[in-house]
């Protein structure tokens, strides 16, 4: 018997959790991303193509990659080169990772959810595991400092620019809008996992999406206190 596993989070908490979940057999897991990705190479993939952040669904596929087989390990190590130099995949100084520039194309022809699935297949991913969008449509997180100062956009909330700040007070999402496939994914898992390491800016802001008193209701909820290195 199948046990079903959702996790949910960002892009660096979430592929430590994965990358040891994958190697557990009899288990179907989802992993549900963060769409509110405003830095780096997918932030200006965001802004100048007009699609859903790349970066951190795709190191959740890259987490359940098959590198077993040779030719997918070369793959997932060319995902994750990052162009250096000028031009136009460097723009401001931010080089794109050749897998955010591919993920960008599979989502211009297709849409985030099938995107996903066909770059899964090119990295063996199987079918019994998959990453979904927390959302379809172009949010923005917002944050509230307890000094009653308000701020806009992943990247600021999550790294301040300037010295010591206020607490923050709330954040939300504008839109307020959650995918109904990974709502469906969520509610029935037998076993939930949340990554706390941008618990800010990557999970606490989505919680009530998915009905969070429902779900510690119905079924068992974990929070994974994971650290690792991010690249976007």
């Amino acid at each position: 018997m199948m046990i079903r596993v959702a996790t949910f989070g960002g892009g660096t908490g979430q592929p430590v959790v994965l990358r040891a979940l994958n190697m557990l057999q009899g288990v179907e897991i989802t992993a549900v991303v963060s769409m509110a990705d405003s830095g780096g190479s997918s932030g200006i993939l965001r802004d100048e193509r007009g699609i859903l952040p790349p970066s951190d669904a795709l190191r959740c596929l890259l987490a359940l990659a098959n590198e077993e087989d040779p030719r997918v390990a070369e793959l997932v190590a060319l995902c994750r080169h990052r162009f250096e130099g000028n031009g136009s995949l460097v723009p401001d100084g931010v080089g794109h990772t050749v897998g955010n520039v591919m993920m960008a194309g599979l989502i211009e022809k297709h849409e985030m959810v099938k995107a996903l699935k066909c770059m899964g297949r090119q990295l063996g991913v199987s079918p019994d595991r998959r990453v979904l969008p927390s959302t379809l449509e172009h949010v923005t997180l917002c944050a509230k400092l307890v000094d009653g100062t308000q701020i806009r956009g992943e990247t600021l909330i999550g790294r301040p620019a300037f010295g010591d700040r206020a607490p923050i007070n709330r954040v939300w999402l504008e839109p307020d809008t959650a995918a109904p496939l990974s709502r469906c994914c969520l509610r029935y898992s037998a076993r939930r996992s949340m990554q706390s390491c941008a618990w800010e800016t990557s999970t606490r802001a989505r919680l009530h999406h998915f009905f969070l008193g429902e779900l510690q209701t119905h079924s068992r909820l974990s929070v994974a206190n994971s650290s690792s290195s991010s690249t976007r």
